[in-house]
């Protein structure tokens, strides 16, 4: 389950990324869905983060 968990965690990741460096707002906004469905309090921390 730890590793599903990890991969799930790396590709909300990498999600969130192709956003911001494309300037897709969909990609950030399925990234920032995602971790609210997971309850990621951490990881929404951090996209805020680079997030203006």
């Amino acid at each position: 389950m730890a590793i599903l968990t990890d991969d799930l965690a790396l590709q909300t990741w990498l999600l969130f990324w192709q956003g911001v460096i494309l300037s897709d707002n969909t990609l950030i906004a399925n990234a920032y869905q995602v971790t609210s469905i997971l309850h990621q309090k951490s990881m929404l921390k951090r996209f805020n983060k680079f997030i203006p």
